[in-house]
């Protein structure tokens, strides 16, 4: 059983369109650099390197572009991709206190998309939401502001009496 003697200080992170904005030179990058198996990264690669796409409009066919970013609809690996996506962003985070259980440090928990980071401290939180922004902006993610929220656990009552 666990027993909280401190504030718990939670932001759930959304991101924008996390499914438009995935960048497939960097998804290889971040996955060679992850070292990931060859024949996955090669599977990967297979799916989403030289993508083109054409639009028809009133039974006209545009030119094929290519296709530089986002995932398949529906497609089962982006779970996964994403959680190696998020995987070199929160890395950075390594440093920063997160909650403290049995020594470890614990600053997030995710999974695809969705993102929590834990603090003990309002102060340390906006530390670990800063590192997540700046590290975020730099591969092509950005927060959606109106949907990311932070709340505070707190022991102390709030029944005044």
């Amino acid at each position: 059983m666990c027993r909280m003697q401190k504030d718990l200080h939670l932001c759930f992170i959304d991101y924008s369109k996390a499914f438009d904005k995935v960048r497939h030179v960097e998804l290889f990058r971040m996955l060679e650099k992850l070292d990931i198996d060859g024949k996955d990264l090669k599977a990967i690669r297979n799916l989403y390197w030289d993508q083109t796409a054409s639009v028809r409009i009133e039974g006209e066919h545009s030119d094929f572009k290519p296709i530089k970013r986002g995932v398949r609809q529906g497609c089962v690996m982006f779970p996964d991709l994403l959680n190696l996506y998020s995987e070199v962003i929160l890395r950075n985070l390594d440093g920063i206190s997160g909650l403290k259980i049995n020594g470890e440090n614990l600053s997030n928990l995710r999974h695809a998309d969705d993102t929590v980071l834990i603090a003990e401290s309002g102060k340390q939180l906006q530390k670990l939401l800063d590192t997540v922004v700046l590290e975020s902006e730099r591969i092509g993610l950005s927060l959606n502001v109106k949907k990311t929220e932070c709340m505070v656990i707190s022991k102390k009552s709030s029944n005044p009496k």
